[in-house]
Order: C-alpha cells, then sequence, then structure tokens
C-alpha cells in the first residue's frame, strides 16, 4: 500500500495538473467533434462551451456548432470572439450568420472583408446574393408604403390628424372666450348679449298688430 501511495506521489510529482486539465480538453474536443460529424450539433456547442473562452479555435469551432444548430446569436459571438484563426473563413462564415438573421448590409460586408484576404467562388457568389436579397427588401418596404398610403385606414389617420389639429384651435378659442367671460364676471359686468329678451307688451304687441 506504501508502495502505491509512493508511485502516485512520484506521478503526480513528475507530471503536473496541467497536463490533466491538457488530457481534459483533448477528449472533450474529441466528443465535440464527434457530436459535430454525428449531426448533434447542440451537443457540440454544448462541449466547445466548456473549454477555454480565450482559445480562439475553440470559439471558431463553437460558432461553427452554433451555426448548424441554427443558433444565430452566439454563432455571432463566437465568430467575433475567434479573431485571429483563418480570417478569409471567419469573414465568411460570419457573412453567413448575417445573411441568415436577415441582415445584409452586415452579411455585404462580411463577405467583401473576406475577398479582400482570399478571392472565393462561394464568398463571391453570397456577396452577390446577398445584394439581390438587400435590393428585394427595399423594393418590398417602398411596396408597402405606397399600398399603406392608399388604404382607407392611412387616409382616415390623416383626416383624424387634420381634425385634430382645427379641434385644438377651436379650444384654444373656447379658452379664450371663457377667460374673456370669467374677466367680466369678475367685474360684475356681464357682456352684450346678441338679443335680448322683450317683454310682455312688446310680445302682445307682435302676437296682435292691429
Amino acid at each position: 500500500m506504501n508502495r502505491i501511495l509512493l508511485y502516485l506521489s512520484l506521478f503526480l510529482f513528475l507530471f503536473p495538473s496541467s497536463l490533466f486539465s491538457d488530457i481534459f480538453s483533448f477528449q472533450t474536443i474529441e466528443k465535440a467533434n464527434q457530436a459535430y460529424n454525428d449531426g448533434e450539433f447542440r451537443k457540440s456547442a454544448r462541449l466547445f462551451n466548456t473549454l477555454d473562452k480565450k482559445d480562439v479555435s475553440v470559439a471558431y469551432d463553437r460558432a461553427n456548432a452554433y451555426y448548424k444548430a441554427g443558433i444565430y446569436d452566439a454563432s455571432e459571438r463566437s465568430y467575433i470572439r475567434a479573431k485571429g484563426v483563418d480570417e478569409a473563413m471567419r469573414s465568411y462564415n460570419l457573412g453567413n450568420v448575417y445573411f441568415k438573421k436577415r441582415e445584409f448590409d452586415k452579411a455585404i460586408a462580411s463577405y467583401e472583408r473576406s475577398l479582400t484576404f482570399k478571392e472565393d467562388e462561394d464568398a463571391r457568389f453570397n456577396l452577390e446574393l446577398a445584394k439581390q436579397k438587400r435590393e428585394q427588401n427595399r423594393k418590398k418596404s417602398k411596396r408597402k408604403e405606397k399600398i399603406k398610403k392608399r388604404t382607407p385606414l392611412y387616409q382616415k389617420s390623416k383626416e383624424n390628424k387634420k381634425i385634430d389639429k382645427e379641434l385644438s384651435s377651436e379650444e384654444r378659442l373656447r379658452k379664450q372666450e371663457l377667460t374673456h367671460l370669467l374677466q367680466q364676471v369678475s367685474k360684475k359686468k356681464m357682456p352684450t348679449m346678441l338679443y335680448r329678451i322683450k317683454s310682455e307688451q312688446e310680445e302682445q304687441d307682435d302676437s296682435n298688430p292691429w
């Protein structure tokens, strides 16, 4: 028993704890890659997520797993952290993430950046496709705006705004009149009326002109 403890102590002394950490990381990477190859992308991403967050190669592999799993926000964050790996591929993949998120301006910028490092047929194709999609979106937005302006609801909304403006003017006028009336009342002087009440005699004269 003492001999076993001696061998174990000697083993721990000769091989530092960092070695065990490296062995564990290697095993985790193997499992993550296997899960990725088996199409278990979420599991692969989870395994990569347990590894060193500062390792750009791990961040890149994690980003790929998230992308395949359809978790594009997490994939975007991981690709951004993976700065330092193959920049042509990283920018290209980041462009694909933005394309999936329908953020075509960012996708175009990423594909163009990728092409500054290396000419690539797929990157060039995706760049043109992203430009087409962006233009389609702009035209679609313009059509929607034109349709909206022709709808009765939009016209009614414009009329309501005009009425509200007119009402605001009337309300201001009423407020001015009320203020003037209150001032007159405070002076105990009623404002001149548009007509006067007739006396009983005058009413009788009007009813019997003869």
